[in-house]
């Protein structure tokens, strides 16, 4: 059988119309993995195969960022099949191996930059800023942020993924975030409807595009994900 192609144009589907850019990484990290394992089913991968891999890669100079990124992708094209349960789930964790990429400075919006903003910005654009400055959600994250999700009365988040949407939240990682005060009582205020960004744009590509025109208009610098950043600081 060959279980590993049929997962492979599965996986490759999702992304032909939503991401262009994700989808060129990807087949990347598929080609690249290719040449050095031919792969038929998919028990043929497995952390100690990504770890021979990577070290492959390393005795062979490929750059850190390419070998590291291809990792990423593997482990969570893996993870994926794993949810379709094309095959048994496996220890991710311990693929050994990558090497730390130096840091530059991260940017993000001060205090001063998310008043102007808050102050420039109105319905479903503000409603995205306080998400992610005030519960760090990634723009996926807000994009498909379901009132089901949100805990008003225990005053929490709950971020997991939509298989019925075929969104899955980066690396699988299903998680509980507080609310701070200022956000519950923004959120106690909006209509309660299905989705919780009111009105949203029709695709998540095209909701970070406005939002980075709002940022420009605000004479800022930065995108959605800088509001994360801003959490994160």
């Amino acid at each position: 059988s060959d279980t590993y192609a049929v997962a492979k144009e599965r996986f490759l589907k999702v992304y032909t119309h939503k991401s262009p850019i994700t989808y060129r990484h990807y087949t990347r990290t598929f080609r690249e993995v290719e040449e050095k394992l031919i792969v038929k089913e998919l028990r043929q991968i497995t952390p100690d195969t990504l770890t021979d891999i990577l070290t492959k890669w390393k005795v062979e100079k490929k750059g850190l960022y390419v070998r590291n990124r291809n990792v990423e992708n593997m482990v969570s094209f893996m993870r994926r099949a794993e949810s379709w349960r094309m095959v048994p789930p496996q220890d991710w964790d311990t693929v050994v191996g990558k090497d730390e990429e130096p840091r530059g400075r991260v940017h993000f919006f001060t205090a001063k930059d998310l008043n102007k903003l808050l102050s420039q910005t109105f319905g479903p654009w503000r409603t995205m800023t306080m998400l992610g400055s005030r519960a760090g959600l990634r723009p996926g994250e807000i994009f498909w942020l379901e009132w089901s999700d949100v805990e008003l009365p225990y005053k929490k988040i709950h971020i997991d993924s939509k298989p019925k949407y075929g969104w899955h939240v980066k690396k699988y990682e299903r998680r509980t975030i507080p609310i701070p005060s200022d956000l519950y009582k923004y959120l106690s205020g909006l209509k309660r409807e299905a989705w919780v960004i009111e009105s949203r744009p029709k695709s998540m590509e095209s909701m970070s595009t406005y939002y980075s025109r709002c940022v420009r208009r605000a004479g800022l610098k930065g995108s959605m994900y800088t509001l994360r950043h801003s959490y994160a600081s």
